[in-house]
This record gives structure tokens, C-alpha cells and sequence, in this order.
């Protein structure tokens, strides 16, 4: 099936083509779209450069080896004054040798606790730290698997790509619908929407002929970019409106922002 540049630009194949998450017969699309397009190459390298950044963003450091360095360097022997040695040779000043001799170790083991105790404290925060950028790392890599798996599922070849069909009211409106009959699963692929009130949703609609149109999905702006809706089996089209937060069960017509036609 040969696309149009938009087509194959919005449909998500070039992401997919990029990661080696094609069947054969996807990439020979995509490979015959950059054979009659030639600037899909610039496309495909802007791609990789953005996976390549994203990677780089999200790779964790290492953890840096305070510990071991100030231990090696308490390991060193204390060195002793010649000067007192001689004193105590000679049994110069007996009483003062010995207070000394009384404080220093206390004093050592003093400093050596209140240096491990720093060294610790900075050892506890940097490893509650690295669990917080693992803890969102792994929350990040669950979104992305999420998002390949609905990737992998709307390139499936039975899926019917169809392009919105926006009201003069929202020209801005940009959205794609992905309708499987054969699996019975339906996708939306969001790409722009228009400004909504803080107490308003969008609303997907099935329109069957010789029936009222059928409340379905009710989402907001900041929905996934591609999420899941509920199918409807044999529906000649899917139409979004602009309704009351939480949806309606009548569309309201003058609200209208596009139709998808599923069959002629």
C-alpha cells in the first residue's frame, strides 16, 4: 500500500523501521516511501539522533568511591615528635606527657567517627539518590514499553489508517484513527487537538446508519499520543466532540471537531 509523505510521517512506521520493529512487508513500505521521497533520509537521521539523546539522558552514573579514599588515608601511621620522645626520655615535664598521652587517642577515635559519620551520611543520600533516578528510569522504561506495544499493534496490516476529517469550526484539528475489524481494536493517534475549558473533554462517537450516535472514550488534552478506545463492530464512522468534563450522552453537534469515515 503506497503512502503519501504525511501518511508515512504521521503513522509511526519510521519509528518502528528505526528500531528493527517492522514485519517484512512494513519495511518494504517504508523503504519504497524513502525511494519516492528522499527526504525521509533526513527524517530517519533526526530519529536516531533524538533515541540516541534520549539514551544518553537517562544512563546512570556511577557512584563515586568517597569511602574507600578517606579510609586509605586514615590508614596512615601517626607520626610521633621526636622532641617528645626525648622528653620522656629524660622525664621532662612527666605530668603533661602523660595528659597528652591520656587525650590523644580519644581524640583520633573522635575525628575517625565524625569523618565515617560524614562519609556515611554522603553515602546513604548519594544511594537514596541513585534509587530515585533508578525508580524513574524504570518508570520511564515501562512508558516506553507501553508505547511499543501499542506500536507493535497498530501496524498490524489489518488495521484501516484513517485521517480526521476536522470541521471549518477546528481546522486545527490533527488525529488519526486506527480501526482493526479483525482484531476488534481501535487507536487514536493524537497529533494536535484544540484549546479545551478547564470543565470540558473530548468525547469519541460511533455513528451507525438508522441509529442515535453511541457515547464511547472520554479523554482530555494531555492524553497519550496514542491510546486505546473502544471498538465498535461494523460502525460507518467515529466522530470527536467537545463536551461537559465527563462526557455526554447526546453529542453536541455545534461542537463538532472532525469525523473518521470507517466505510464508504
Amino acid at each position: 500500500m503506497a503512502m503519501s509523505l504525511t501518511e508515512i510521517r504521521e503513522s509511526g512506521l519510521l519509528e518502528l523501521y528505526i528500531i528493527g520493529n517492522l514485519s517484512l512487508y512494513e519495511s518494504k513500505i517504508v523503504e519504497e516511501a524513502i525511494s519516492n521521497f528522499p527526504v525521509l533520509k533526513q527524517d530517519l537521521y533526526e530519529i536516531e539522533q533524538s533515541l540516541a539523546f534520549y539514551s544518553k539522558a537517562h544512563s546512570i552514573p556511577a557512584p563515586p568511591i568517597t569511602l574507600s579514599n578517606i579510609l586509605n588515608e586514615l590508614g596512615s601511621e601517626p607520626k610521633i615528635n621526636k622532641d617528645s620522645n626525648n622528653n620522656k626520655k629524660n622525664n621532662i615535664n612527666p605530668p603533661a606527657a602523660s595528659i597528652f598521652g591520656k587525650l590523644l587517642w580519644p581524640l583520633i577515635f573522635a575525628i575517625t567517627f565524625a569523618v565515617s559519620y560524614w562519609t556515611i551520611s554522603n553515602l546513604l543520600s548519594t544511594n537514596d539518590s541513585l534509587e530515585k533516578q533508578l525508580a524513574s528510569c524504570l518508570q520511564s522504561n515501562e512508558e516506553i514499553n507501553d508505547e511499543l506495544l501499542i506500536l507493535e499493534q497498530i501496524r498490524n496490516r489489518n488495521n484501516n489508517i484513517v485521517f480526521v476529517d476536522a470541521t471549518e469550526k477546528y481546522p486545527e484539528t490533527k488525529l488519526i484513527i486506527h480501526d482493526n475489524q479483525t482484531d476488534q481494536k481501535t487507536f487514536i493517534q493524537v497529533q494536535n487537538l484544540p484549546e479545551l475549558a478547564s470543565d470540558q473533554s473530548f468525547q469519541l462517537w460511533s455513528l451507525k446508519a438508522d441509529s442515535d450516535p453511541i457515547p464511547l472514550d472520554v479523554f482530555q488534552r494531555d492524553s497519550a499520543s496514542i491510546f486505546e478506545v473502544q471498538h465498535v463492530s461494523s460502525t460507518n464512522a467515529y466522530a470527536i466532540t467537545i463536551e461537559q468534563e465527563g462526557g455526554s450522552t447526546s453529542p453536541t453537534l455545534e461542537q463538532l471537531i472532525g469525523v473518521f469515515s470507517i466505510s464508504g
